[in-house]
């Protein structure tokens, strides 16, 4: 589901992209959480690992009502899916639930990381060699390093095996170890996941019983001034109203 809104976010109709950067983020001066842009002599935060309510809350309450920032477009683009959410009322919300729950599908939620991007997964994986498994009737062996484009270890990186709790969490060092049961072998796909990088699909039977090396790409980096879009007068109006019933 998604988080519960404030009402300064009901407020807000949609968060654009305005003027692009041209400074590179490995350019800027400061931290994770925010930097120094030289060229527009501007902070500029990074919204990688906020929530997508983290963001609403951040840009409905900025003094400036535009923010530059550093996010994904698929982040954009689930933010923005959850603010069309919020702005339904509930009487719309009841007269459209097919509309609604196709739009949560499209969306998806705040906790998760990527869609998954059409991508050619024999550019990104690397068989190292073949595991010796004593018993390869009841499980299967896969173990092996996530790394990002520049070969450093991806800490926390998921992989897992779609449709079930099967996974593994990387550790410091990017690796990871794990046994599938056989019988769980008819899901055939595993998800790679990081935040903001694109999801990896990979055929199990590419991988099974053998150690691995994995690079993940980036997903689109957007970078420059983010531009509130706010309802019309008489819609703000109307929210404020709705929500003394909700």
């Amino acid at each position: 589901m998604y988080e519960k809104m404030t009402m300064k976010s009901a407020n807000i109709k949609e968060i654009k992209m305005g003027f692009r950067c041209n400074q590179q983020w490995s350019d800027m001066t400061g931290n994770e959480v925010s930097r120094h842009c030289e060229l527009c002599q501007k902070a500029v935060m990074n919204f990688s690992d906020f929530t997508n309510k983290q963001v609403i809350d951040f840009m409905s309450n900025s003094k400036n009502q535009n923010v530059c920032a550093k996010l994904s477009q698929a982040q954009l683009n689930s933010i923005n899916c959850e603010l069309q959410e919020v702005h339904k009322t509930p009487v719309l919300k009841s007269l459209a639930l097919a509309t609604t729950v196709s739009t949560m599908l499209a969306c998806g939620t705040s906790n998760k990381i990527t869609e998954p991007e059409e991508q050619h997964f024999e550019n990104q994986l690397e068989i190292i060699s073949k595991l010796n498994n004593p018993d390869t009737s009841k499980v299967i062996l896969i173990e092996g390093l996530i790394l990002d484009e520049n070969s450093e270890p991806l800490i926390g990186a998921n992989f897992i095996l779609q449709n079930t709790h099967i996974g593994f969490i990387t550790d410091i060092d990017g690796s990871f170890h794990i046994e599938i049961p056989k019988n769980e072998a008819d899901h055939d796909l595993v998800l790679i996941e990081y935040l903001g990088y694109k999801t990896l699909e990979i055929p199990l039977t590419e991988i099974q019983n053998k150690s691995i090396q994995i690079e993940l790409k980036q997903s689109e980096v957007l970078l420059g001034e983010m531009v509130i879009v706010r309802p019309p007068l008489h819609k703000r109006i109307w929210n404020k109203i709705t929500r003394f019933f909700l």
